[in-house]
């Protein structure tokens, strides 16, 4: 008896190569738009490796990953570029294992071997000490701080780290292979753009209804190629795809405004959840029906023991805490149909009354308490059920599925049927 994740397969990878076709750009002007697959957390219960072969099925040359240790788990199931988003920090020593075991990883694809796993490059005192200890080539992409306030460089750091004498040695050594800029955009958008590059740059070249986000990203750019023009005029040769801007958060009309107003620099857009949870009925979890107990009014049940309101069923299924059932992510509540929202949930949490994912009959229906670790008890009146059979539905019973609507940023399978 499982939580099981059951996928159409056919429809599934359908989603997914439109949603890569779409936003892959390759026209004769020279503009360069690569969508790159991003593999997070444990890959939204599809498993890593399993979304690693997906992307592979799918012609994508980059595939982006949160950790070294989970670029070890899929390099045998990609064979392209891998990029660890996690930015790579010499005060992490805990990790240097796992990227010791990276720095031999080569691309087997063109006539000389090519590190295949990219860095990022978050802080200057991370550079520099990259710098100063490594002995082969080491790809990086440099991250900027954006408007999220989280993790990067910020404007003044990048023209003087790149103008700095170690740095400069190991790129003139191909010691540090400068794949690009990363950035990481706000899902919600800035107030306005971060980077004060944007009010001397050329604004004519961009749409007059281009979002903030967009007009960040066009600044971040107008910066980075400025600072890479300064190290090849002092004579440093860098990779091709030095100038490839790495973007994530961008929507597909964003995309289409930023590559028009950037023409012949290339793009990598990182595409996560979007690609792989595409907006159809491909993936569905179901959970099992363990037991069904009738019960009368004012029974205790469950391991809290509450008397039920009235008499009912208390139908036992597959899927707790440890499936991603009950466990909430966190939620923006910025408007005030959010927060009320939220604070009915609350309201209700608190006098014993939850509503459940599982749904059956068209429903979803209630827990009878907060879910356990792998079982929930749910709730089902006797008026529930009489309504059910009335349009055409049986009582429930011993192996009966019945769907559940759980976050797959949380949810864990026992199985999933229909990928092989």
């Amino acid at each position: 008896m499982t939580f099981s994740l059951h996928v159409d397969a056919e429809l599934w990878r359908a989603g997914i190569k439109a949603e890569h076709d779409t936003l892959t750009i390759d026209d004769e002007h020279g503009g360069q738009v690569e969508l790159v697959p991003v593999i997070a957390s444990h890959g939204w219960g599809l498993h890593r490796r399993q979304l690693a072969r997906e992307a592979t099925v799918l012609g994508a040359r980059t595939l982006a990953v949160e950790t070294p240790a989970d670029a070890m788990e899929v390099a045998a199931d990609f064979v392209g570029d891998i990029l660890v988003t996690q930015p790579w920090d010499p005060r992490h020593g805990h990790l240097e294992s796992d990227w010791d075991d990276l720095t031999g990883m080569v691309s087997p694809v063109g006539p000389e071997p090519v590190r295949r796993v990219i860095r990022t490059i978050a802080t200057t005192d991370a550079l520099h000490r990259l710098a100063e200890s490594t002995t082969t080539c080491a790809p990086v992409v440099l991250q900027g701080l954006t408007s999220r306030h989280c993790i990067g460089l910020q404007e003044p750091d990048l023209d003087a780290l790149l103008a700095d004498d170690t740095i400069r040695a190991a790129l003139r050594d191909s010691r540090i292979d400068i794949r690009g800029a990363l950035l990481h955009l706000p899902g919600r958008q800035p107030g306005s753009p971060q980077v004060s590059t944007i009010g001397d740059s050329r604004g004519d070249v961009l749409s007059s209804r281009a979002s903030n986000r967009v007009r960040e990203s066009w600044g971040w750019t107008v910066l980075w190629i400025r600072a890479l023009a300064a190290v090849e005029q002092s004579g440093i040769d860098l990779h091709a795809s030095a100038t490839t801007m790495w973007v994530d958060g961008l929507d597909d009309s964003e995309v289409s405004d930023l590559q028009g107003a950037l023409d012949v620099v290339p793009i990598k857009l990182l595409r996560g959840s979007q690609l792989w949870l595409p907006d159809d009925d491909s993936l569905q979890a179901y959970g099992t029906v363990l037991a069904v107990h009738r019960v009368e009014r004012g029974r205790d049940v469950g391991d809290r023991q509450r008397g039920t309101p009235k008499d009912g069923y208390v139908v036992v299924l597959r899927g707790g805490t440890s499936h991603g059932i009950g466990v909430a992510a966190g939620n923006n509540t910025s408007s005030l149909r959010e927060r009320a929202s939220a604070a009915a949930g609350r309201a209700m949490s608190a006098i014993g009354r939850l509503r459940s994912p599982f749904v059956w009959a068209g429903k979803r229906r209630w827990f009878v308490e907060p879910p356990g670790s792998s079982t929930s008890l749910v709730w089902l009146s006797a008026e529930d059920l009489s309504e059910a059979l009335a349009s055409g539905h049986r009582t429930p019973a011993v192996g009966d599925q019945w769907a559940c609507d759980v976050n797959p940023e949380l949810a864990r399978y026992d199985r999933i049927v229909g990928l092989g």
